[in-house]
């Protein structure tokens, strides 16, 4: 074995040469004292040639000294130190490539190491060494540093301070410093191990939150309702001091053992339900609900409003709301129902009166009448002014007998609001039949009379109201035409904004609405009095077109004529 790893070779030489060789650490392959694999020793030896007298050799003295331990404890230290070398470049290249300063101090606050970082970031060069903190802190954060550096070194404690460092432009950014402790075998404190961070940005945003939340909460105590917030899965988590002011009970108390307390027992369930199945299904809250004030035991109303708060993917992150006292319009709507139905029901009473008054009283009429032609063609009147007389009370008759019937209409009107639904009318087959109705005076006074309905040819509306729009209008435009001037009356529709408007322009009289506006639509009332009439046309009409939904419009110039503009909803248009 020994044969082939040159051992021979070298004895060789040394005899040969007459020359002592030295070798450390040779590697020697041994035969295993068991099977096995053979070992590899290692052996510190020198070879000693032997002379004669004559200076040739005749020998070689050997001596072998075995170094494997040696030799073994030495290849570990080298690959332990290679590899705490390797270590140490990791530690090195990581330490430098993190966005944070990296620092090493000693407890008396002489700095050992700081990253690259440090000095890009400063603009110092490793001559500033020493100074290094002192030149980068802003001077209001010097002592806050110092004070939390001996603390920690007095406690031996880790600490943690934000201070503004100067920037190499001359700007000072804030930075979070936090820096943990190292001891040696003894339990000595030997240094600091520290990290330094920029925290500007999330500075300037934790300041512009808490400025946000500042104003939120100023908004908030501002409005004269209770606000309030909660959670995405429906726990309030705010409540401002109103909630207090209306109930009587503190904001932590509430906040600590919930509402549910303060609803009418009768409501709490319906409550619950519909405020969960807005918090489960992402729904805008909106509902009335009765709470309690327990300093005077009585239940106002509130509206409860809220909307969620969402992030960008949708998901809820906080509900916002308002709970607003509505308890005083809660009231007045009751009083105001009340009203309403007491003025229905007088109404009714009204009504009824109207028409019994106007029915017992057309018979009486009629028998006067009667008794009055009789009389007229049996009596025989010598008074020369009985004439006249006969004439103003046939006129008398007539207008009772007007004023009976236009009550009636009003009733019948106002009866088939309730009781006849809306259909579609067709304008200019309407038109016609109240022209057929009023066809004395159409002819006797030689009127013309256009219509246009391109723009609306029919309206959605209760036929006998519609008619009894168009026969008033209609019959008013001739009624008080101008005396030298033929009539010209024109009947149109138009579309303004969506909705159907029904004209009826004359050239007739005209008003003086600067003096009479007010007065045009009001029961009874007349401007002209050369022809005959109750003054219960225009009032019917208005009234029809207000139940509608509608509304009159007029403009008038005395002496020229007159334009009524009946503007009805958009309903009444057929789609």
């Amino acid at each position: 074995m020994l044969a082939n790893q040159g051992l021979f070779e070298l004895l060789d030489e040394v005899y040969a040469s007459g020359q002592p060789l030295v070798e450390q650490e040779r590697a020697v392959l041994l035969p295993a004292p068991s099977p096995g694999p053979d070992r590899t020793r290692y052996f510190d030896f020198t070879a000693q040639p032997l002379l004669n007298a004559a200076g040739a050799t005749q020998g070689i003295l050997i001596f072998a000294v075995e170094v494997t331990e040696r030799v073994r404890t030495r290849l570990s230290l080298e690959a332990l130190n290679q590899e705490l070398s390797r270590q140490d470049e990791l530690l090195r290249v990581m330490t430098e490539s993190l966005p944070q300063i990296t620092s090493i101090t000693r407890p008396n606050g002489s700095v050992e190491y700081l990253s690259p970082q440090w000095f890009e970031y400063t603009g110092q060069t490793i001559d500033d060494l020493p100074d290094c903190w002192t030149l980068a802190l802003h001077p209001d954060d010097t002592e806050t540093a110092r004070q939390a550096f001996q603390q920690a070194v007095a406690e031996s404690t880790a600490f943690s301070v934000e201070v503004r460092l100067r920037r190499h432009d001359g700007q000072y950014r804030w930075h979070l410093s936090h820096s943990v402790p190292s001891f040696d075998d003894a339990g000595q404190l030997q240094h600091f191990y520290g990290a330094c961070a920029d925290v500007q940005d999330q500075r300037l945003l934790a300041e512009e939150l808490r400025r946000s939340e500042q104003q939120f909460r100023f908004l908030a105590e501002s409005v004269p309702a209770i606000v309030w917030t909660a959670t995405p899965d429906g726990a309030i988590d705010y409540l401002n001091s109103r909630w207090t002011y209306y109930t009587g009970i503190s904001v932590e108390q509430s906040l600590r053992e919930g509402w549910a307390n303060l609803l009418w027992a009768e409501e709490r369930e319906t409550v619950f339900s519909e405020f969960s199945y807005c918090i489960q299904t992402g729904t805008d809250l909106d509902m009335e609900s009765r709470l309690l004030d327990v300093r005077t035991g009585q239940y106002r109303w509130y509206l409860h409003r809220a909307q969620p708060l969402r992030d960008e993917h949708g998901q809820i992150i906080r509900w916002f709301g308002t709970t607003a006292d509505i308890d005083d319009y809660k009231r007045i709507q009751q009083r105001l129902e009340d009203k309403n139905a007491e003025l229905t029901r007088t109404n009714q009473d009204l009504d009824s009166f109207v028409y019994a008054v106007s029915h017992d009283l057309k018979q009486p009429i009629h028998n006067m009448a009667g008794i009055f032609q009789e009389l007229i063609r049996t009596a025989f009147f010598r008074d020369p002014d009985a004439v006249k007389l006969i004439a103003m009370f046939e006129k008398s008759l007539h207008q009772i007998d007007g004023t009976i019937h236009n009550l009636s209409e009003l009733v019948r009107i106002q009866k088939l609001r309730h009781e006849q639904p809306a259909e579609l009318v067709d304008l200019a087959q309407l038109t016609e039949e109240v022209l057929l109705s009023i066809n004395d005076q159409v002819t006797s006074s030689r009127a013309i009379i256009h219509t246009d309905f391109a723009a609306v040819p029919a309206l959605f509306f209760v036929q006998p109201h519609l008619q009894s729009v168009l026969y008033n209008l209609l019959s008013n435009a001739l009624k008080y035409a101008a005396p030298r001037r033929r009539p010209h009356i024109q009947l149109r529709t138009a579309l303004v904004e969506g909705r159907p408007v029904l004209e009826v322009q004359d050239n007739g009289l005209g008003l003086d609405l600067q003096r009479f506006g007010g007065e045009l639509f009001q029961l009874f009332r007349r401007f002209h009095d050369h022809v005959e009439g109750a003054g219960l046309g225009l009032y019917l009409v208005n009234r029809v077109v207000q139940n509608a939904g509608g509304h009159l419009t007029v403009d008038s110039t005395v002496g020229e004529g007159t334009t009524f503009r009946v503007v009805l909803p958009a309903s009444a248009r057929p789609a």
